[in-house]
């Protein structure tokens, strides 16, 4: 009985990090989306200069 709590824990703690890498990985995901969007906006943007 003297386990369960700390292998509850630590099970709460891997999901908890799981949950965390997740959102990590998407946060990059949406700034590499960002950065693109905002790249081909400026690209655009020239290409509209030129034209």
């Amino acid at each position: 009985m003297k386990m369960a709590p700390s292998k509850i824990l630590g099970a709460d703690a891997l999901k908890l990090g799981g949950i965390g890498e997740r959102s990590l990985s998407l946060a990059n995901e949406v700034a590499h989306l960002f950065a693109l969007g905002l790249e081909v906006a400026r690209i655009g943007r020239f290409g509209g200069n030129l034209g």
